[in-house]
This record gives structure tokens, C-alpha cells and sequence, in this order.
């Protein structure tokens, strides 16, 4: 029962927009493929489980370093008006929230989970950055986390700190903004491919079926499966090279 409450949990936090259609796109490529229920599902499945193993991360990630930059921020005003770091952490996550909400954007993640970790980690602030790090994976509020714990112990500038690191995540997004928008085309050329088998399925059903029947019997099955095989290849494959940060 655990194990599928984990996973239930894991569906939750990775599940899109995008899971949905790859879903329905499996489904659609199942039954064109196998015109068999099991096969339909198998094939619905296999390709729902990708688009939750590798999602699709940039705008969200972008999202993250946006709003972690504003906290950054925050917490150096705060800091230069003489707060302790722990004390600046939690002003820098109330006046974010506070933010967001009157702009009427999503809850601010980011920053209720910056607090948590300020409770649960250590008194200095530092262990919140560093589990938030981890949490998101994210190499560059790690590398503050570890910055800020030096600048702790042997002293210096915390303000001049968050400043410099706010900037260099804005920069960041900055280029992640490009990059999507370089991204356009390709995406768009990657669903134009994907549609294509499908359709052109389809479309011999409609005009030649006599054509189409010997791949539903004997070796027609294993063509199909190869088919599917290379469209979860491509789909991969297409992925990696989209993945430009």
C-alpha cells in the first residue's frame, strides 16, 4: 500500500499538459497499430510513464529560479536593514508570498518550501537553502547554499551575496526566455512527426483497408511492434536533443 501511495505521489508531482496528450497519443497509435484493447493499453501506458519519467522541466524551472531570485532579493534588503539571516529568510518569504498573491499567480512554492526547511534545518538559515537545493535539484541554489555557509563561518558581505546570485539567476532566465523561443520550431517539427504515423494509418483504413489487413496477422504484429519501438526512440531521442539550457 505504501509503495502505490509513492507512486500515486510521483504521478501527482510529474504529471502535465503534456502527459495527457502523450497518453492520448498512445492510445490513438495503440489501436491504429494493434487494433487490440491490451495492445492499446500497453501502448497508452508505456508512453504515459515516459512523459512522467522525463517531463518536460524548462518553464517550470524557470519559474523556480524567477521566484527564488525575488526571495534573494528580499532577503538582501532586509539583511542590509540589519536582520539576522534567519529572521531575513522568513520576512523574504512573507513579502514574496504576499507578492504573488496580489498579482494573482500561483502560490509561491518556492517560498513555503524555503520556510519549511527553515524550520526543519538549521538555525542559521543555511540548511534551508541547502535541503531547497536538493529538492529541486538545482545546482545553483546549491552553490549559494554552500557560499552562504562560508561567508557564515569566516565572515562577509551575505547582502552583497544574494545580490550577485539574484542577478546571475535573472541572467539565467533571461537565456532560458531564448532558448524556448529558439525551441519553437523544433517542437512544433516534433509534433508535426509524431502525428504523422497516425495519420497516415488513418488514412490508408479509410481508402485501401484490403492494404492494412495483413499487418494486423503474423508477421504484420511484429512490424507494428517495431513501428512503436521506433516512435518511442524518436520520441526519446527528440527529447534530448529539444533539452537545450
Amino acid at each position: 500500500m505504501e509503495k502505490i501511495t509513492r507512486l500515486l505521489e510521483f504521478v501527482k508531482v510529474r504529471a502535465s499538459r503534456e502527459t495527457i496528450y502523450m497518453s492520448i497519443y498512445g492510445a490513438i497509435v495503440g489501436w491504429c497499430l494493434y487494433r487490440q484493447w491490451v495492445m492499446t493499453l500497453i501502448c497508452t501506458g508505456i508512453l504515459f510513464f515516459l512523459s512522467i519519467w522525463m517531463p518536460d522541466r524548462t518553464r517550470g524551472h524557470r519559474q523556480e529560479l524567477r521566484q527564488t531570485a525575488d526571495i534573494l532579493e528580499a532577503m538582501a534588503s532586509s539583511i542590509s536593514s540589519g536582520s539576522s539571516l534567519p529572521r531575513a529568510i522568513g520576512t523574504a518569504c512573507s513579502q514574496v508570498e504576499k507578492m504573488y498573491e496580489s498579482m494573482g499567480e500561483k502560490e509561491a512554492r518556492i517560498a513555503k518550501m524555503l520556510r519549511l526547511g527553515k524550520m526543519l534545518g538549521d538555525t542559521s538559515g543555511n540548511g534551508a537553502f541547502e535541503n531547497l537545493g536538493k529538492e529541486l535539484k538545482s545546482s545553483e541554489i546549491q552553490a549559494f547554499a554552500k557560499a552562504l555557509g562560508i561567508l557564515e563561518i569566516k565572515g562577509g558581505n551575505v547582502s552583497k551575496l544574494c545580490l550577485d546570485t539574484c542577478d546571475g539567476l535573472r541572467k539565467k532566465c533571461d537565456l532560458l526566455d531564448e532558448v524556448e523561443t529558439l525551441r519553437t520550431d523544433m517542437d512544433l517539427s516534433r509534433r508535426i512527426l509524431f502525428l504523422t504515423v497516425p495519420a497516415v494509418v488513418v488514412m490508408l483504413h479509410i481508402l485501401a483497408p484490403e492494404f492494412m489487413a495483413p499487418l494486423y496477422v503474423g508477421m504484420g504484429r511484429l512490424l507494428s511492434a517495431g513501428v512503436f519501438v521506433v516512435i518511442v526512440a524518436s520520441w526519446i531521442l527528440s527529447r534530448k536533443i529539444c533539452k537545450i539550457e
